[in-house]
């Protein structure tokens, strides 16, 4: 989707509204939009006058690409004012807005080198894999998550049924997403589903895994090992292709079992 297309589909009265400016020409605003996302000055202005939270959320999001090209991202007025007042966070209901892709790569090259790096535990380290400043700030941050919050974030709805049945957790049809993610996060936080998880790997992939895990490395690739049973199960989670993740609530257990 075009960021023209993205304006005209959610930049509506329902935002507006929202953010107290209806009554608006959309038209114009439209228009408005489009041009300030694809100028660099406007974008350099713009992350300049970003809070930290919306700094958080632009870095969280640079490495979660769909074919839409957009992002549904938390919608909260008090932690991302700069970004939905100039209308790029785009309010869709229950809690939720949306935000372009374009736009956070623009905002993203116009950072440079002015966002500091977040601070990395002593006990881990991303040093086996070659990122770039965005994809470590946005590790860093995933493995920080909420357990939660890090489930909704990565998993898609074929991902969550595919965990949930390898976990033998019962769901009906009625069972709603946040439910499940519910569910799936208290039993890989629970340390005898996560036993069970490790006597049922193959004893090569299971050394391979507590390995990592004991030299306290976070992120796992495919040129490592193919991670079958550690994906399936949902220890870990890709967030970009060819790297996955593990959430500290998971890692800390683990970590401490050894």
């Amino acid at each position: 989707m075009d960021l023209a297309t993205f304006y005209n589909m959610y930049l509506t009265d329902v935002h507006l509204k929202k953010i107290g400016e209806q009554g608006t020409n959309l038209y114009k605003l439209i228009d408005e939009k489009i041009e300030e996302a694809m100028s660099y000055q406007y974008l350099s202005i713009l992350s300049e006058s970003l809070t930290p939270d919306e700094i958080e959320l632009i870095t969280r999001f640079s490495n979660f690409h769909h074919e839409s090209n957009v992002q549904v991202v938390p919608f909260d007025l008090d932690k991302y004012p700069y970004l939905t007042f100039n209308h790029h966070l785009l309010f869709i209901g229950e809690g939720e807005g949306v935000i372009h892709e374009e736009v956070i790569d623009g905002i993203l090259r116009s950072f440079g080198r002015q966002i500091e790096l977040p601070t990395v535990r002593e006990d881990i380290h991303l040093n086996n894999v070659d990122l770039n400043h965005a994809e470590y700030t946005t590790a860093v941050n995933l493995f920080e998550y909420p357990i939660i919050e890090y489930y909704n974030m990565l998993t898609r709805e074929e991902q969550l049924y595919m965990i949930a049945s390898y976990l033998n957790i019962e769901f009906e049809e009625t069972t709603t997403r946040s439910q499940l993610i519910n569910m799936i996060s208290k039993h890989l936080t629970n340390r005898d589903v996560l036993k069970l998880i490790l006597e049922t790997m193959e004893e090569k992939e299971r050394h391979a895994f507590l390995q990592k895990i004991e030299a306290g490395e976070i992120l796992f690739t495919m040129e490592e090992y193919p991670w079958e049973e550690v994906m399936i199960s949902g220890l870990v989670m890709p967030y970009q292709p060819g790297i996955a993740i593990i959430n500290a609530s998971i890692y800390d257990i683990l970590k401490n079992a050894n």
